[in-house]
């Protein structure tokens, strides 16, 4: 098995935890109260149904289409490289630390650790655009959730200097 082939399992498998943990999730959710409402389970579950099938995609995908093998290398074997996994690993453990930190530091804080983490994991490396994207964004987000959409998100110390 080919390090991409490995990588592309991976992902498929994440894909699919995702996808039943939501699925678990929304299915705890409340029917809806009246006639011709959906509930609140809905969205969940085309968003678990839409993962499912991706990850189903990315382990089947091979069978089914059959792509010409690599053209050898000079050593005379094909040079494996590694995989996105590490960085799809890494991308989903700074989301859950920012998501966790969140209930203590607030969303603008937590919003701007996820953002410098997904930035590096990108290969993004000047300092200056990571530093312009979590200063300016995080707190327009929160500015739009609370005024426009009418949401409450984490507060922390910042949010307090936004309200």
């Amino acid at each position: 098995m080919t390090a991409e082939r490995r990588s592309d399992l991976g992902i498929a498998g994440a894909t699919l935890a995702l996808a039943a943990a939501i699925a678990a999730t929304a299915l705890t959710f409340p029917a809806g109260q009246q006639d011709g409402d959906p509930g609140a389970a809905l969205l969940p579950l085309l968003l678990a149904a839409v993962l499912a099938v991706l990850g189903a995609t990315r382990v089947l995908a091979p069978l089914v289409v059959r792509s010409a093998p690599p053209p050898p290398e000079a050593d005379g074997g094909p040079e494996e490289e590694p995989g996105p996994v590490l960085p799809v690993l890494g991308m989903l453990a700074v989301g859950a630390v920012s998501v966790w930190a969140m209930s203590w530091v607030g969303f603008v804080l937590g919003a701007a650790l996820l953002l410098v983490g997904g930035a590096l994991l990108s290969g993004e490396r000047r300092w200056s655009r990571i530093a312009l994207l979590a200063v300016l964004v995080p707190p327009v987000v929160y500015a739009l959730f609370m005024w426009a959409f009418e949401l409450r998100l984490p507060t922390g110390p910042l949010e307090a200097v936004l309200l």
